[in-house]
């Protein structure tokens, strides 16, 4: 029994001044003497709990002379909520960024660590393999709705479906011809989307396996829609970027962007001329 509460009490010794050995007058842990505090490289390189300007060793160091005031200036790239203007890491003047939201370091240097790079996406150009099927719908108290697709073949290797999609019942607004911006608004995901275009890469050749593309920007331009059986739905698409997502099929259908997916970019404009049949 006493042997057992001896090493007992031997443990909680040691527990107790391994803790005090690691803490400093203030509380914070001790700096390993050991070590050099390197300036502006967003480490605590000598464990001091304090990074680059925060920490007093850095008092020197010309960009942090006034760093922390709250004021961007001198060779400062922020300081504080300062950010100089910039907000969106897609603004940033050396570019390489999609978006992401930009915040300022304890160096009063801009921490990218939320920003999205830039993807670059491959270019392809469309090419019809068999003629466009499309299907016309009427819902009876709701606008018309046009469904439109397209069989293509854009490399060696897979099958491509190209699907241009007028939903009227998604709007409030009849489907119309002229020019419709893709992506904007509730066209920025496939569940709400009034004109959309979703692309398919079919992994197998059955479809069975496939990858969903949805469009995020560019223009569909609608030149006709006869919305009878043997009418005509013809119109244009240029400059669309359309990036890998997962759509909710068994649900509400909602795209969504697959994080580091691939993407294409259709940057010759595309013209469909499909013969409606009645859905």
């Amino acid at each position: 029994m006493s042997t057992t509460r001896i090493s007992s009490l031997a443990v909680m010794v040691s527990v107790v001044f391994a803790l005090t050995a690691t803490c400093s007058d203030d509380g914070g842990p001790d700096p390993d003497a050991s070590l050099t505090e390197v300036c502006l490289d967003g480490v605590d390189n000598d464990g001091d709990g304090l990074a680059d300007c925060e920490d007093p060793d850095c008092d020197s160091e010309p960009l942090c002379l006034n760093c922390g005031n709250g004021v961007a200036e001198g060779q400062e790239e922020c300081d504080g909520t300062d950010l100089r203007g910039i907000t969106d890491c897609a603004d940033l003047p050396e570019g390489g960024y999609a978006g992401g939201a930009l915040r300022c370091g304890p160096s009063c240097l801009y921490n990218e660590h939320d920003c999205v790079p830039e993807v670059t996406c491959d270019d392809i150009t469309l090419t019809v393999t068999e003629e466009p099927e499309a299907s016309w719908e009427h819902v009876a108290g709701e606008n018309d709705s046009w469904f439109s697709v397209t069989h293509l073949s854009l490399d060696d290797d897979y099958e491509y479906l190209m699907y241009v999609e007028a939903w009227g019942h998604a709007s409030d607004d009849p489907i119309t011809t002229g020019v419709h911006q893709l992506g904007v608004g509730a066209d920025g995901n496939y569940a709400t989307c009034v004109y959309c275009v979703l692309m398919t890469r079919c992994l197998t050749a059955d479809c069975e396996d496939y990858i969903d593309f949805f469009a995020i920007s560019g223009t569909m331009t609608l030149d006709t829609i006869d919305a009878t059986d043997g009418g005509s739905f013809r119109g244009t698409l240029e400059d669309l970027n359309l990036v890998q997502v997962e759509v909710d099929w068994l649900g509400d259908f909602t795209s969504t962007p697959v994080a580091g997916g691939e993407c294409y970019d259709l940057e010759s404009p595309y013209t469909f001329d499909a013969t409606l049949t009645a859905y």
